[in-house]
């Protein structure tokens, strides 16, 4: 009788011979695949210990044809029913490939999330440890700082703090403030973390913070782009444009950045001093040959400050200079206009 529980032992033994490809491929050939002698099993709606094995072959023949996320389920369940000691440790070891196979194409293509309800404490020890490392990277890159530290915590303990590294290296302060600020730490801070606090710390409008967190960050464009949202914050009650460019100047007078990566910050105290009405020396301040993005807007600036220095000629030859530069074009044909250009 085909239907028996004989018949469906006979059909599993059969299978798992052929899943673990123990007969000749010739002698293989003359019998039905794996996957149908599943299907009849399957269709006979079998409970219990044969269930177990025909599940133990379909997870050999997803291993075999690298369906790895089908394979992961099967181990798991496998994990759930099994008793027999020696099945778990196989199971334990396909999840475990299974895992880091999948893991492996899913860090390749930068989209992890489907991983995330496989990563416990057993998932996260099973990935090899450059996965751990990508793993935690992506992680918080992809805003979700709060995992990334999860998975560091319940990484091997020799990899607990490089892992941490990782994680507060690659959370974003300015879109994730409140998660990059939980995971700095609270004492030791180096130059690159001073960094993340204060980029933190401006993103949440905590200036006083920021400014002591600015002292000690890492020099740098980084650290150029975070002072310069710092000193175009809202001005507090009873602050002026003289305040605030003391403090500006004063800043660029103790700045450890060089040349190009200092021009932001020069340029900011300019805008200061021609709104404060200084233009000769707005006019000294302004660079004479400034990165190609700030082209535009110096060359407006500096030919107001020489139009309000009655220098008409010399803003005349400013505005036909900057002529092609995109940025600010309006205002500066506006501008020539006054010239009689």
């Amino acid at each position: 009788d085909r239907d028996t529980p004989e018949a469906d032992e006979a059909r599993l033994a059969l299978a798992s011979l052929l899943s673990e490809g123990k007969l000749h491929p010739k002698e293989a050939e003359t019998f039905p695949t794996p996957q149908k002698l599943l299907a009849e099993i399957h269709k006979n709606d079998r409970k219990g210990n044969t269930a177990r094995k025909a599940l133990l072959v379909q997870l050999r023949l997803y291993m075999s044809q690298a369906k790895w996320k089908e394979a992961l389920d099967a181990a798991s369940r496998l994990m759930e029913s099994s008793t027999n000691p020696e099945e778990l440790a196989k199971t334990a070891e396909f999840r475990a490939e299974a895992l880091r196979s999948w893991a492996q194409q899913l860090l390749d293509k930068k989209s992890v999330g489907p991983l995330l309800p496989y990563l416990d404490k057993a998932g996260i020890n099973a990935l090899a440890p450059e996965q751990r490392a990508n793993l935690v990277r992506i992680l918080a890159q992809t805003g979700l700082p709060e995992v990334a530290k999860t998975t560091a915590e319940l990484a091997p303990q020799y990899e607990k703090a490089s892992l941490m590294k990782v994680a507060i290296a690659a959370t974003a302060a300015e879109s994730n403030p409140e998660e990059a600020l939980k995971m700095l730490p609270a004492k030791g801070e180096g130059p690159a973390q001073a960094l993340q606090r204060a980029q933190a710390l401006i993103a949440l409008q905590r200036w006083k913070e920021a400014k002591l967190a600015l002292n000690k960050a890492l020099p740098g464009p980084e650290r150029i782009a975070a002072l310069r949202t710092y000193l175009q914050r809202p001005a507090e009650k009873e602050e002026g444009t003289v305040s605030r460019l003391r403090e500006a100047e004063g800043w660029l007078a103790r700045l450890q950045e060089k040349g190009l990566d200092r021009e932001p910050i020069t340029i900011l105290a300019a805008d200061l001093r021609a709104k404060a009405g200084d233009w000769r020396n707005a006019l000294a301040l302004y660079p004479m040959d400034p990165q190609k993005g700030n082209r535009g807007w110096i060359a407006l600036m500096r030919a107001t400050c020489q139009l309000k220095l009655s220098q008409q000629d010399a803003a005349k030859a400013t505005l036909k200079i900057a002529a092609d530069e995109p940025d600010f074009k309006m205002e500066r044909q506006t501008l020539g206009k006054q010239l009689g250009m």
